[in-house]
């Protein structure tokens, strides 16, 4: 991890609580960051909340980060706070080893974001398509009500102009009357299309209880622990499950 002074370029609110950050590292080093993994905010108060980096590295030194500011969380409502005020802030990156690596051409990526585990997908998305990814690649993307999806616009975009990219949302609750997608557990969802786990590349982003509840379910349909990647297992393991 190293300290990196940046600007506070734009902080933009996309949908309900979430903006999108964008920032420009004041540097002139190589990128050190791969896609898929994440950085620290340092804020003024000595804490450093992460936050996964939803830019590629063809992008450096300017960066993006999804933050969502919630009432029951107050640190995230200060970096909210600090963020609009502009000015600089520092950064400490870059950590995560859920990277993007090209699979094998014929097996599957599946892609499985939980709220603002899109910033993560994001950039491993938009990773493998500049690397020009043919095989076929699901985004997933699981929120709590239909207002959380609080940029489909760019996943649909992604499908409008790559054949091999499918976008399946997933709501889990309140779904209401104008809801008519997929409903229910983000993890059933993806069983319920009957991809094939055994050959799969499936990528994670979400809290510890969600990613474990995919790995198991997942490993009962053949997938081998290997072929699934989160940060969840480096920064919240738990006693290992057989491979």
């Amino acid at each position: 991890m190293t300290r990196f002074e940046c600007q506070i370029v734009d902080v933009t609110p996309l949908k309900g609580d979430v903006f999108r950050v964008q920032l420009q590292v004041l540097t002139d080093t190589p990128c050190p960051y791969q896609a898929g993994q994440y950085l620290q905010l340092l804020l003024p108060s000595g804490e450093q909340p992460a936050f996964s980096l939803a830019s590629t590295p063809a992008a450096w030194p300017a960066l993006e980060l999804h933050v969502r500011r919630t009432t029951d969380n107050g640190l995230s409502a200060k970096v909210v706070e600090v963020l609009q005020q502009g000015g600089k802030i520092a950064v400490s990156l870059a950590a995560g080893d859920a990277v993007w690596q090209a699979p094998a051409a014929e097996a599957p990526i599946l892609m499985l974001a939980a709220s603002t585990g899109f910033a993560q997908v994001k950039s491993l998305v938009e990773q493998a398509l500049a690397e020009g990814w043919q095989g076929p690649l699901y985004v997933y993307w699981g929120v709590r009500v239909a207002e959380d999806l609080y940029w489909p616009e760019l996943a649909q975009q992604w499908v409008s102009t790559h054949a091999n990219v499918h976008f399946i949302p997933v709501v889990s609750e309140g779904a209401g009357e104008a809801w008519q997608g997929r409903t229910g557990l983000l993890h059933e969802a993806v069983l319920a299309d009957k991809h094939d786990l055994t050959q799969a590349q499936v990528w994670v982003s979400g809290s510890p209880g969600m990613v474990y509840a995919t790995l198991d379910a997942f490993m009962l349909q053949g997938l081998h622990k290997q072929q699934m990647h989160s940060d969840v297992f480096a920064y919240a393991p738990r006693d290992e499950v057989p491979a």
